[in-house]
């Protein structure tokens, strides 16, 4: 595929993820995921397109992944495209469907309902993203800005839009160190306190021989009724030279949600096949679960 053609991705509405499970304001690869949800300075997979689109000017390739698996009692199910073969510009755009039952709030209780029976609390979503990145310093910096509109239609508060903008920054000074800083939905299309405006900065280091190790620290600035701070962190090592093991944690604080994934991944140069999953360490059980599996092609 000639890399003069000119961009797979043209124009189109975008999106990040919504709910109170909005996947953490986020569409998560399976590889991602076994990584303690680490992705603010991965730009090596298309999780930048919702997370931190400064990453999407790093490197440049055209990669193709597909998504699918449990979420938070529920399931999950999309794609993403990543072309940033031009020398200007990368773009990303990506689709997810997600529908959930989490427990009943308050707020989700009807007025009234037949004695015996439990109402039913879905949630579904129709998610399309859209990020762009213009990379600098022969793509050791770039500048990115992602889109979010979500269309949901629930089974309590009935259909709505909601959306967001984020902008990002992502450096990778030397082949083996990447560095991410994103502000988070900081345009919103209406008032969405349950998805405050945030700071997350993240670090990654990546050597051949000994894996990789991440780091991201997200500070909500706005909303202090949803967790202030959460800390993630996620290791991988090559086996083989062809496999992928990967462990990570995930904290969010001041409630103590401590919580532990783990991912197995095989590789070559045309790409991967990833699974991970990602479990609570306290209150366990199989609704709580998460398990994603994802295949990447590159082009």
């Amino acid at each position: 595929m000639s890399t003069r053609k000119p961009l797979f991705i043209s124009l189109c509405v975008a999106s990040v993820i919504s709910s109170t499970a909005w996947a953490d304001d986020d569409v998560l690869s399976a590889t991602s995921l076994g990584m303690g949800s680490t992705a603010v300075a991965d730009g090596d997979v298309n999780d930048g397109i919702t997370v931190n689109p400064g990453l999407l000017g790093l490197k440049a390739r055209y990669d193709i992944t597909a998504i699918g698996g449990l979420g938070y009692r529920g399931w999950v199910a999309g794609g993403n495209v990543v072309d940033s073969r031009q020398k200007f510009i990368a773009m990303g755009i990506g689709y997810q469907r997600a529908v959930y039952e989490p427990p009943l709030t308050d707020d989700d209780i009807p007025g009234w309902y037949a004695e015996g029976t439990t109402p039913s609390n879905f949630k579904r979503y129709h998610d399309i993203h859209l990020g762009a990145a213009v990379p600098v310093l022969d793509r050791k910096l770039s500048f990115g800005i992602n889109g979010a509109v979500s269309i949901t239609e629930h089974d309590r508060q009935g259909q709505d839009i909601l959306g967001n903008l984020d902008f990002g920054m992502g450096a990778r000074p030397t082949p083996w160190l990447t560095i991410g800083v994103v502000g988070r939905n900081l345009i919103p299309i209406k008032d969405q306190p349950e998805f405050p405006m945030a700071v997350m900065a993240g670090v990654r280091a990546d050597d051949e021989a000994i894996g990789a190790v991440a780091l991201d620290v997200n500070v909500n600035v706005q909303n202090f009724e949803v967790p202030p701070v959460s800390v993630r962190f996620g290791l991988e090592k090559t086996i083989a030279s062809v496999a992928d093991l990967r462990l990570g944690y995930h904290w969010e604080g001041p409630q103590d949600a401590h919580r532990l994934s783990a991912g197995l991944g095989a590789h070559n140069d045309k790409g991967s096949v990833d699974f991970g999953f990602d479990m609570p360490l306290q209150n366990i059980e199989l609704k709580a679960l998460v398990l994603r599996l994802g295949i990447h092609i590159k082009t």
